[in-house]
């Protein structure tokens, strides 16, 4: 029976990337609330997630719909700010590479 189960014993990386995804999302939609730039140690969050689970790359899609956010609040008003939030959409996916599998990883999800 434990030959059959044991499987399932290995180590999970993915169960550390719930906080991860709550913290994200939080922390990014809070931002776009307040209508801040998203806080740059974000980037080093997702420099975590994309080395514990390749679901990093729903990250983008979050970020993404916070910036969207951004620019229905804003409209348009706030060109530095649209800004600020385009450059953290660009270096989202050039930090994610910082992993053992470089762009394998995004191209694998």
């Amino acid at each position: 029976a434990v030959a059959l189960i044991s499987p399932i014993f290995t180590a999970r990386p993915h169960i550390f990337t719930f906080p991860i995804i709550v913290i994200w999302t939080a922390v990014l939609f809070r931002a776009a609330r307040d209508e801040q730039a998203p806080p740059l140690w974000l980037l080093a969050l997702l420099v975590l997630w994309a080395n514990l689970h390749a679901t990093f790359t729903v990250g983008f899609v979050i970020a993404a719909f916070a910036g969207l956010d951004v620019l229905v609040r804003t409209r348009l008003s706030n060109p530095l700010l649209l800004g600020k939030w385009i450059a953290f959409g660009l270096l989202c996916p050039m930090v994610s590479l910082i992993n053992p599998y470089g762009i394998k990883a995004i191209l694998a999800t």
